[in-house]
């Protein structure tokens, strides 16, 4: 199951419409995962741990950050920055002994970025 928050899905591609981007986040979401990482924690706390560390090391740019919740204990973190058509979509979902956080994304990317950074030291 993927995630698809109509009011986020809507705000990003607004933004990326209005950046020149040519993909939608349900273009992402469809596509493979460019990074994943397994947690023994829960989906929820990982999540939320994801969530407030993002915006808070990346509050100073203008990078926007939004949780969304989804039935089955499925949640997505959303990155966009509009100014350079950046978009991640970081999908946490439960597994049998944990959890799985599924790293989608377009635009500039370093393999292991600071964002990665910050999802392994969450499922720690």
């Amino acid at each position: 199951m993927r995630c698809s928050g109509a009011k986020t899905a809507l705000a990003v591609m607004v933004i990326l419409l209005l950046s020149g981007c040519a993909y939608s986040l349900s273009e992402i979401r469809e596509s493979k995962p460019n990074y994943t990482l397994t947690s023994t924690k829960l989906p929820q706390v990982l999540a939320k741990c994801i969530e407030l560390k993002m915006r808070a090391r990346l509050s100073i740019t203008d990078f926007v950050v939004t949780l969304e919740e989804y039935p089955n204990n499925i949640y997505c973190v959303v990155i966009t920055f509009p100014l350079h058509t950046y978009v991640v979509d970081i999908l946490v979902k439960p597994t049998d002994s944990g959890s799985v956080i599924e790293f989608r994304k377009r635009g500039w990317w370093a393999q292991k970025s600071e964002m990665i950074e910050i999802a392994e030291r969450c499922a720690q």
